[in-house]
């Protein structure tokens, strides 16, 4: 998918105006001439001005590019549905978490990723792969990084 600069730069300013507007509300230091956000400040200055070059070439180059082009890949139906899937799977996470765990959902949530992209002829593979990174993730994050992650109902196992 080819989007032209023009969409692009107006993106960029709107979400480097957003970094401006919320750096604002960074509370001051005591003892320190400048506050907090400063540096996203300029930074997302400059992605302003990075934004307007963007645009200015996007519509010089206009006639030629046109306003967006999809790639094969991105008019088939079954992209929208993974797309749909991903969303998805972050919701039932989202809401399912706390309640599960992240070891459950993330074993959920991964087997149906694995089924729906490899098969179900993997399903077992799939099934096993996903019990597996689960609980890596988990000790990774959980317990080496300390990284507090939902237990859920496996709170007197773990």
């Amino acid at each position: 998918m080819r989007i032209n600069d023009a969409i692009l730069g107006i993106i960029i300013i709107i979400l480097s105006s957003l970094v401006i507007f919320e750096s604002r509300s960074f509370p001051a230091l005591p003892g320190v001439p400048y506050g907090p956000g400063l540096f996203p400040t300029i930074i997302a200055c400059f992605m302003i001005a990075g934004g307007i070059i963007l645009i200015f070439n996007g519509i010089k180059n206009l006639p030629v590019t046109g306003w967006y082009e999809l790639e094969e890949w991105a008019r088939k139906r079954n992209t929208y549905f993974t797309l749909g899937i991903i969303f998805s799977v972050l919701l039932f996470y989202i809401l399912f978490s706390e309640k599960l765990g992240f070891i459950l959902t993330s074993i959920l949530i991964l087997s149906s990723m694995l089924l729906w992209t490899r098969g179900k002829k993997k399903f077992l593979s799939s099934v096993c792969i996903s019990i597996f990174f689960s609980l890596i993730i988990f000790l990774l994050f959980g317990k080496m990084m300390r990284i507090p992650l939902p237990v859920g109902i496996m709170q007197g196992i773990l």
